[in-house]
């Protein structure tokens, strides 16, 4: 900074001090009189009328003898000492009062629009500004307005049509809801359609067979030949009785996508036994999937079960992979079932399940439990499903292979670690295992020679899937055996 501009503020600086403390000539004369009256008759100086006397209003920043309170001590108790601490405050105020007249001065002398041209602002022109600055404030405050109201009609649009949104999901969940409702309704009415095309069916059957008992009633007077008859005609119907068992269905698809595959199938379930009640039969088939539909048909010491199902996940894996077997546990025991889809072909079943060989259990083997048994017959000769049976008292294990090489190995490696007579036996689809052996059934459509170890207490039927003729081998399997 040159030494000639510090010579200018400097001298500016002075001017104006000086003119800050001439301010104060006849100080004592025009302003302290007061002060000396109060102090010659012992009383308090009136600071507050002494401000609104000498004083224009709102001059100093404080109100009439209201002053900070860093100005006074607790060593000011007397009269005398309040006295002068309010003369000395009285004089601070009075110097803001000239502080600020020189203030005032300074800024119409050097600022206005054009500071930085250092030109001085025309009395003049301050209230032009002044009306300008206002204008602008105006258009300001209504912009605002303006802008609240906007903003208050689009918080309402807002609002509205988050309202219709609510609605709107209200409605669609009302409608799913209705939309389940109409699913269960039609499929109670498919299932009394079909209970009342059920029911006349047998109704027609009831009828025939009435017809044919009159008939067969006017021809012969032998009762025990129409009580045996009888107890035939009722053993088969039993035999092939099919019986919707009711299921209980739900309307939570959550759950039913969280636990359960994505569509239903039908399928078929082998090897159920006969003495299970309908309500064990549709308990066990619930941890296998979510039931839609189940009938079960009596066949002999076993049940098969027809069911629309909804596996689950692990389950349809395992059938989406090729897999038939399924195991199931009741109270500590395990059960062991085939599963095929409904639509299979017979022949198809009867070729993986054509192969069979059986043997009779060793007494150690028989203290065991059953899934143990049937896990080590199966490791040991490669089979791929087995069973035990029990046939007057005797229990029997009921192997199933894949093809005949697998068969003929199996036989050929018991044969060769069991005694003589002791290992497995090949069985085939349409025999019967007795004390003695096999042998095939003299009853019914398909009748058979008699072999000579027949005897009455053979009355045991094997639990088979359905009765099949046997298929010839596939070249495959002929190449097989000749290797």
């Amino acid at each position: 900074m040159s030494a000639e501009k510090l010579t200018k503020e400097q001298e500016f600086v002075i001017t104006h001090i000086e003119s800050f403390i001439r301010s104060f000539a006849g100080l004592e004369l025009e302003y302290l009189g007061d002060f000396y009256d109060a102090d010659s008759k012992n009383e308090t100086f009136k600071l507050s009328d002494a401000e609104v006397k000498n004083f224009p209003e709102h001059t100093s920043g404080y109100t009439p003898g209201k002053f900070p309170t860093t100005y006074i001590s607790k060593r000011c108790k007397n009269k005398r000492n309040t006295n002068i601490l309010f003369a000395s405050i009285f004089t601070i105020k009075l110097g803001a009062v000239y502080l600020k007249e020189i203030l005032e001065n300074i800024y119409r002398e050097n600022f206005s629009e054009g500071a930085a041209d250092k030109q001085p602002i025309e009395p003049t022109d301050w209230p032009q500004e002044k009306r300008n600055l206002l204008r602008s404030i105006e258009d300001k405050d209504i912009f605002l307005a303006e802008f609240d109201e906007r903003l208050k009609e689009t918080k309402e649009e807002l609002s509205a049509a988050n309202n219709q949104i609510r609605k709107d999901e209200e409605q669609i969940i009302s409608l799913k809801n209705d939309l389940k409702i109409e699913r269960e309704r039609i499929k109670s009415l498919e299932n009394e359609v079909i209970k009342l095309e059920k029911l006349e069916k047998n109704k027609t059957t009831s009828e025939i067979t009435n017809s044919s008992k009159q008939k067969s009633k006017a021809k012969t007077n032998d009762r025990r030949r129409k009580s045996k008859k009888k107890k035939s005609s009722t053993q088969e119907i039993k035999k092939g009785k099919i019986t919707e068992i009711p299921v209980k269905t739900t309307s939570d698809d959550k759950y039913l996508d969280d636990h359960f595959a994505a569509q239903s199938r039908d399928l078929k379930f082998y090897d159920f036994p006969a003495y299970w009640k309908d309500e064990m039969i549709y308990e066990m088939m619930k941890k296998v999937g979510y039931i839609e539909r189940l009938e079960v048909k009596w066949n002999y010491k076993y049940k098969t079960i027809r069911a629309r199902i909804r596996l689950t996940k692990e389950m349809e894996e395992k059938f989406q992979q090729g897999g038939s077997n399924i195991a199931l546990t009741k109270n500590d025991r395990m059960y062991f079932f085939r599963m095929f889809d409904a639509k299979l072909d017979s022949s198809v079943i009867k070729r993986r399940y054509g192969w069979q060989a059986y043997r009779k259990l060793d007494k150690e083997e028989i203290e065991k439990k059953d899934d143990e048994i049937i896990k080590d017959y199966n490791k040991t000769f490669g089979g791929h499903f087995a069973k035990l049976i029990k046939i007057n008292k005797i229990k029997y294990i009921l192997i199933y292979f894949n093809n005949e090489n697998d068969l003929m190995k199996a036989i050929y490696k018991s044969t060769m670690e069991e005694d003589l007579g002791k290992g497995l036996k090949i069985k085939l689809q349409d025999e019967l295992i007795g004390e003695k052996g096999t042998y095939k059934r003299t009853t019914g459509i398909n009748r058979f020679k008699v072999p000579a170890q027949t005897n009455k207490k053979d009355k045991f039927v094997d639990a088979r899937s359905d009765i099949l003729s046997t298929i010839p081998r596939m070249k495959e399997e002929h190449q097989a055996l000749d290797d």
